[in-house]
């Protein structure tokens, strides 16, 4: 696992979850760019990981609690799950599932 910290943005295909997404990423976090339309958040990983730093498109729907268990379970596989976390939106579900996926 990373030492880098993860950083989970939801809602991050645009608006404020992409910029908290840009400004995470260039602070040195591994980004999972979440939000509804994974083809969107490929789009924000691509111009991160284009400006040198590391991202994982996660198509997810924050208010269905299975895509968000799967969300979790593949970002704490991909890039690693440690302390830092900041959501734009839909912050109560993945709130609840990083435990649930990352100590299994």
């Amino acid at each position: 696992m990373s030492a880098t910290r993860t950083a989970v943005v939801t809602g991050a295909a645009r608006g404020i979850g992409r910029a908290i997404a840009h400004r995470l990423a260039t602070d040195g976090h591994h980004v999972a760019v979440v939000d509804l339309d994974e083809s969107a958040c490929q789009v924000v990983a691509d111009e991160i990981t284009d400006a040198g730093g590391t991202a994982l498109p996660v198509g997810a729907d924050v208010s269905d609690p299975e895509q968000v268990e799967a969300g979790v379970a593949r970002i704490a596989d991909e890039l690693g799950w440690r302390a830092a976390v900041d959501f734009a939106q839909g912050m109560r579900a993945f709130a609840d599932a990083p435990l649930r996926a990352a100590v299994r």
